[in-house]
């Protein structure tokens, strides 16, 4: 009984230590996006309301590792989006979505400049 209850033992360690390295190898390869967007005076609450909801939605999708947004304290029309997609296709595929879209054409107009976008990968191993 004492090798049958050590043999689950090693077995569930294996299986703990096989998802871990899974989930490290997949945010290794993960497809990291960081974006910075500036709402124009008094449509900073608009942006806001929008990126709630595209946030939310996104972390819906089941190709999502992470998606979080930021309000700039010092300067609250800026905003910072921090995602992390399975890969560069499945976030390309995001723009295609309806949620999407209809956000991008509501924030054309909330916008004070072109968004800044980071597509990248984790170096700090």
């Amino acid at each position: 009984m004492k090798k049958f209850i050590f043999f689950c033992a090693i077995y569930s360690f294996a299986l703990l230590s096989k998802n871990l390295i899974a989930e490290e190898s997949l945010s290794h390869k993960a497809h990291t996006v960081i974006v910075i967007l500036e709402a124009k005076q008094g449509k900073e609450n608009l942006l806001k309301e929008a990126l709630s909801k595209v946030a939310q939605l996104s972390r819906l999708e089941e190709s999502c590792i992470e998606y979080h947004f930021y309000q700039d304290k010092e300067n609250p029309v800026r905003f910072a989006l921090y995602e992390q997609w399975k890969s560069k296709e499945v976030h390309e595929k995001q723009f295609s979505k309806p949620y999407i879209i209809d956000f991008a054409k509501q924030a054309e107009s909330w916008l004070d400049k072109p968004y800044d976008a980071i597509f990248g990968q984790e170096i700090s191993l």
